[in-house]
């Protein structure tokens, strides 16, 4: 597995685990919920940047023929990205952890908890369909190492090796 592959895996199994935990506000508190969010946002920039060429090259030839697969993963990344960015940027208009910590103080108000709430649970909804879509992807990058561990190494040879000597010349 070459290490673009192994720092993506690495890189999703923080995102999927921050966003689990991200999730349950009740469950962690307020301010825990929002500076993992913060978190997530940067674990999600780092998936994103490990992903764009495989964007770039789809969008260039979005309207070529391409698998349906390949569009729909298309499609849904980037209602992803949009339902995320919406995610995180009401989250900041609600914050009473993050921006009163820098200072920052903002009047949220309900518009920005309902935004909040609908992209949040979009994004959630969307990942489902991503991680579905993707799962022979994931099962294939996820236990790839796994089966290495337990796979048959070819046994070394027991056979004399000829090693050339010199002898003493007279």
């Amino acid at each position: 597995m070459n290490s673009k592959i192994r720092n993506k895996i690495i890189t999703d199994l923080v995102v999927a685990a921050t966003t689990i935990v991200v999730i349950s506000e009740k469950l962690t508190g307020e301010t825990i919920h929002e500076w993992l969010g913060v978190a997530a946002l940067a674990a999600i920039l780092t998936h994103l940047l490990l992903s764009f060429d495989w964007f770039a090259a789809v969008t260039r030839r979005f309207f070529q023929k391409q698998s349906l697969q390949t569009r729909l993963n298309y499609i849904l990344s980037a209602a992803l990205f949009i339902a995320m960015t919406a995610a995180f940027y009401s989250g900041l208009m609600i914050s009473k952890a993050v921006l009163p910590t820098l200072g920052i103080t903002i009047d949220g108000g309900m518009a920005w908890k309902s935004i909040h709430s609908l992209s949040s649970d979009a994004s959630l909804y969307i990942i489902g369909l991503h991680l579905a879509l993707n799962w022979k992807w994931v099962l294939h990058h996820m236990l790839q190492p796994v089966g290495n561990l337990f796979r048959r190494r070819a046994p070394q040879s027991l056979q004399p090796q000829a090693v050339p000597v010199k002898i003493n010349e007279r």
